[in-house]
């Protein structure tokens, strides 16, 4: 039994007592304000750190803890449905309230990563979809040294998003959807 399985294990446990304690109970409507989500444009924003030692962690890391922070269900025998990623970013007024109010101006990781040969956004359970909006600072993305897979926003003047090694320690911004999560939380199980 490796350590990873174990780590797994113990999260997952975690999660199902969260759930059953109601430590991970979200509104239908708006935000919640107790468990620090912020509202904008009908998605919920939480800047989060690494879920096991509350600092900057690497993508990977802040990606699995964005799922796990953010609305969960347990359908009966099925396996739990997880509704927050790591953000996506559709506009400039978006861009704008991730870089200032959620950020604060601080560099953070998006759910951005590098595919082929450009980028796209990794939303849950890792479906992908193509940036329709970008606001890369000049000269990027770039790739330095090849290996620059993954984005963090806030790098040099703030909003600009930088291509960045996924191995570096960084907090993330993690987003959900009011009206996806309303919708399965009150339809038919």
């Amino acid at each position: 039994m490796s350590f990873a399985f174990l780590g797994g294990f113990f999260v997952y446990l975690t999660l199902i007592g969260q759930a059953k304690a109601g430590a991970n109970e979200f509104p239908d409507q708006g935000c919640s304000a107790q468990l620090d989500w912020t509202e904008f444009n009908g998605h919920c924003y939480k800047l989060v750190t690494n879920r096991f030692g509350g600092q900057p962690a690497d993508y990977t890391t802040i990606k699995d803890s964005c799922e796990s922070v953010g609305p969960l269900e347990f359908p009966f025998n099925s396996p739990f449905v997880k509704y927050a990623y790591l953000a996506d970013i559709q506009s400039i007024e978006e861009n704008d309230f991730i870089a200032e109010v959620l950020a604060g101006g601080n560099r953070a990781w998006l759910g951005g990563q590098r595919v082929g040969d450009g980028f796209q956004w990794v939303m849950k359970d890792g479906d992908t979809t193509p940036f329709t909006f970008t606001n890369w600072k000049p000269a990027d993305p770039n790739n330095k040294d090849g290996n620059e897979n993954c984005v963090e926003i806030n790098r040099g003047p703030p909003g600009k998003w930088n291509d960045l090694l996924c191995q570096r320690n960084l907090p993330g911004v993690c987003k959900y959807s009011i009206a996806a999560y309303a919708a399965r939380h009150n339809g038919p199980n």
